[in-house]
């Protein structure tokens, strides 16, 4: 459902910096002094201020446990419900670590003065560049080091915090050369961060040092765990040259934001060559050390190392003379790292012999290639005019001259064909695989489901009978039966398909092949969103890279695959880097192909959903019509994917409250669909909503009751789909004063939402706050407040901020059902829902109905407040 807006625009950049200028003259906050004690702790001195908070050096205040710590606390002045959040926050992040080279958290509390604060580990250490400065460390130990570093933060990544702000001052080496990272004050829990609403402001809203900040942050786009690997690639530039590789000394943000688009990046041989003094030095660096520097600083986050692991893992094959897994695999390549890797024994064995040995391996093993390439290269060729033939006599079926009907379909050529082949083909199994293989992919296509299905498995048994058990092709036929399952909606068949052909394309093609790479893919796809939408991430970004490596960014398969990340990315409610990923995407087909074909269309049209999902239908609404008109040109009036986008722009109308175009749109789509596919009873679900939106009740609920059973019928008892319409049902019942007949609805399918899609889920939001309307108009206002505190924090967790119409919308009801509870202090807390309410509606949506709805219930408690003035504005405003 298109629903979704993301968080208003900040101040510009102007009013920033301005805003910037009058902080630095602002006083600083007084500080604690030595002696003061907090929990167990007792001030020793001020260490530094940050943002929000001051640390300390501090000591347990019980003698006989000896311990130093670094503690923070908020500054007085800033202990803010917003601040105290977002330093909770810091809190939970930390207690979330456990690495040896990570400070890790001790304690944690609230002061005597209220303020919260935690202790973490004091580490005595300086700068890691100052540290290998100082004792002139070699290039191996850098790199070591930053090995080191690199798995660190692996660690965090692995917990889904991102640090956002990796530099030499957050990064100290002890006494005893163990690398520690400090300071998570800006770090990002990706799993929950933006859930609760937290967003850092400084620097206009962008957390981050520019020295060491990745493009994306500059720019204000989403940050992810690529946004570290840049850092350490900076970091590592700079523990090679002793430089930083650009110069981001402008102080405001639109000025950097706007030389970073242009920055380039001096290849560390280069820099170290220019200075005239580090040749040899320089030498070292060439070739790997550079390219290794260079993947991680790439603009593109996609195009960096897809982890700090993997950096961290290049850094050790470079140290260990071994191939990097950032440059392309070369068998030249390879063997001058062997050569490296053993120059005394190779030198050892001597020149005539090396050359003996060479030309005799040489010609032996030329010997057999050919040999075995003049087997195979009969084998695959009989194979080839075994197929042709086979083929040819398919077609021939269709011949009018032979006899044979004048109008066979696709459909009928396949079935015909896929029935003769055990006949015609008896005693050649692998043809026959090969055959039904390729005749399997084809009805999959096509959604010839079922047959597909069968000539599948019938290809994978026979793989299985004639082939060795860890030969690629028995991966590839599990990989063609997935997509079969996956096509039929069996996703755990499916999963299970993928999973095992993984472990088979590895072994026989690499772990950086196309093969597993379309493994990966499909595997994402069987994976339950948003539950796991972390591994469906993993997978995606892995099989993205092997793409771009092997096929390059601007194959169809890489920007194909970089849809399906964003929408993984959607899934998890990574929103901005799904926003980011279908732009990308969306750009690499309308260069690849033109703006009018339907890969574009596609990325449109997912683009649009999520600019629709997060409040943003102005931005929609175009893309949608844009396809539409495509659509209808490239696959005319009937096509079902043009139904497909209708539905989906009359979605977008009904959210708009545009109910007359939606009611034409999603009649169109519905006369494409037909009276019972489930597509229909989205159409039939929808055209209910709009009915509501223009209070025709009794019309709404016959369209949802149709919806539901459609639902049933196609899809099951138990769908989720099904269960949200009994919802609406159970909604419209309610407008119609059937309140009893609407409650029990409501319960019901509240609990089977849940059962079925989870407790955390998108889908689950709506139904909540639909049963506690009910809850109020049947008397029982006690458990409509609970029931609407629950949606609204289910609300803001799936969408990530307050400012959102359903946001308002549960606020608007929830106030209503504390001011029919009237306990004490239920009155005051209805007023600040009804003002946040009329506010974030006033903002995000301003001609919703439910907008005056909140400034009725706002003036009619302003009357029984005693304001008059107030409540006169309140009603005035809501007439218009």
């Amino acid at each position: 459902m298109l629903t979704d807006p993301d968080p208003p625009q900040g101040p510009d950049e102007a009013r920033r910096e301005a805003l910037l200028d009058e902080l630095v003259e602002l006083p600083e906050p007084e500080q604690l002094p030595a002696g003061a004690t907090i929990g167990a702790w007792r001030v020793v001195r001020l260490l530094g201020r940050g943002g929000m908070g001051e640390v300390y050096l501090a000591e347990r205040s019980d003698p006989a446990f000896a311990q130093r710590v670094a503690l923070k606390v908020i500054k007085r002045g800033m202990d803010s419900q917003a601040i105290v959040r977002r330093f909770v926050r810091e809190r939970q992040i930390l207690a979330h670590l456990h690495h040896p080279n990570l400070a890790h958290l001790l304690d944690g509390g609230t002061g005597p003065d209220g303020r919260p604060y935690f202790a973490m580990e004091y580490v005595e250490g300086e700068a890691v560049t100052a540290w290998c400065r100082r004792r002139d460390l070699d290039l191996d130990g850098r790199l070591r080091l930053m090995q080191t570093v690199c798995q660190a933060v692996a660690s965090a990544h692995h917990l889904l915090v991102v640090h956002r702000d990796l530099k030499p001052a957050n990064i100290l080496v002890t006494v005893d050369g163990t690398p520690k990272l400090l300071d998570f004050g800006i770090a990002k829990l990706l799993a929950g961060e933006e859930a609760e609403g937290l967003t850092v402001t400084e620097l206009g809203s962008r957390p981050l040092t520019p020295a060491y900040a990745a493009p994306e942050q500059i720019l204000g786009e989403p940050v992810s765990t690529a946004t570290d690997v840049y850092a350490l690639g900076v970091l590592l530039y700079e523990l090679i040259t002793g430089a930083l590789p650009h110069r981001r000394d402008q102080r405001a943000l639109s000025a950097l934001a706007s030389a970073v688009e242009h920055e380039t990046v001096e290849r560390p041989s280069a820099a170290l060559r220019r200075s005239g003094t580090r040749a040899r030095l320089a030498r070292l660096v060439a070739g790997d050390l550079d390219l290794i520097v260079l993947t991680a600083m790439r603009h593109d986050p996609f195009r960096r190392y897809v982890s700090a692991q993997a950096l961290a893992n290049d850094l050790g094959h470079f140290l260990a003379g071994r191939p990097i897994r950032a440059r392309p695999d070369e068998v030249r390549y390879r063997m001058r790292k062997f050569i490296g890797r053993h120059r005394l024994p190779v030198a050892a064995a001597g020149a005539g012999l090396a050359a003996l040995i060479a030309g005799l391996v040489l010609s032996l093993w030329q010997a057999h290639a050919a040999s075995l390439a003049a087997v195979r290269a009969d084998a695959e060729a009989k194979r080839a005019e075994r197929v042709k033939s086979f083929l040819v006599s398919i077609f021939q079926q269709s011949d009018p001259a032979a006899g044979a009907p004048t109008k066979l379909t696709a459909r009928e050529l396949l079935e015909r064909g896929a029935a003769s082949i055990g006949q015609g083909l008896a005693g050649e199994p692998e043809v026959q695989a090969d055959l039904l293989e390729a005749v399997a992919r084809i009805e999959n296509n096509l959604g010839l489901l079922e047959p597909g299905l069968a000539h599948a498995r019938r290809a994978l048994a026979l793989r299985r009978q004639v082939l060795a058990p860890g030969d690629g092709r028995i991966g590839l036929a599990l990989l063609a039966l997935g997509e079969v399952q996956r096509s039929r909606g069996a996703r755990s068949e499916a999963g299970q398909a993928f999973d095992a052909a993984l472990p088979v394309l590895v072994h026989a093609y690499g772990a950086d092949s196309v093969e597993v790479a379309a493994a990966r893919r499909g595997l994402s796809s069987t994976l339950r969103m948003p539950v796991e939408s972390r591994r469906a991430v993993e997978l995606l970004r892995q099989a993205l890279a092997t793409y771009v490596r092997r096929l390059g960014e601007s194959h169809h398969d890489s920007a194909e695959t970089l849809l399906e990340l964003g929408a993984a990315l959607e899934g998890g409610r990574q929103y901005r880097e799904a926003e980011m990923a279908y732009r990308r995407a969306r750009w690499l087909f309308e260069r690849n192909l033109g703006t009018r074909n339907m890969s574009v269309v596609t990325a449109d049209d997912v683009l649009a959903d999520l600019l629709g999902r997060t409040g943003r239908g102005a931005e929609a609404r175009p893309l949608l019509e844009r396809s539409i008109v495509t659509t209808r040109d490239l696959l005319g009036p009937h096509a079902e994917r043009l139904g497909e986008l209708l539905f989906s722009y009359g979605n977008l109308l009904v959210v708009e409250d545009d109910f007359a175009a939606a009611d034409k749109t999603l009649a169109e789509a519905l006369a494409i669909f037909g009276p019972d596919r489930f597509d229909s009873a989205h159409c039939l679900r929808y055209l209910g909503l709009s009915a509501m939106g223009q209070e025709r009740y009794a019309e709404a609920a016959n369209l949802f009751a149709r919806a539901a059973e459609i639902y049933r019928r196609t899809l099951g008892e138990d769908d989720v789909q099904r269960w949200r319409a009994v919802a609406d049902l159970g909604w419209a019942h309610l407008r119609l004063g059937r309140v009893s007949e609407a409650r029990g609805e409501l319960a019901t399918a509240v609990a089977h939402v849940e059962q079925a899609a989870g407790p955390d889920s998108y889908e689950l939001r709506l139904p909540l706050a639909e049963l506690g309307e009910v809850q109020i108009a049947a008397g029982d206002a006690g458990a409509a407040v609970a029931t609407l505190e629950h949606a609204r924090a289910l609300g803001e967790k799936v969408f990530g901020t307050i400012q959102h119409p359903f946001i308002a919308r549960a606020d608007l009801e929830l106030g209503r059902a504390l001011l029919a509870r009237d306990g004490p202090g239920d009155a005051r807390e209805a007023r600040r829902l009804l003002d946040e309410a009329a506010g974030i509606f006033a903002r995000v949506h301003p001609q919703d109905v439910l907008r005056a709805e909140a400034l009725v219930e706002s003036g009619r408690l302003a009357l029984a407040e005693g304001d008059r003035a107030r409540a006169r504005r309140d009603l005035a405003a809501a007439v218009p």
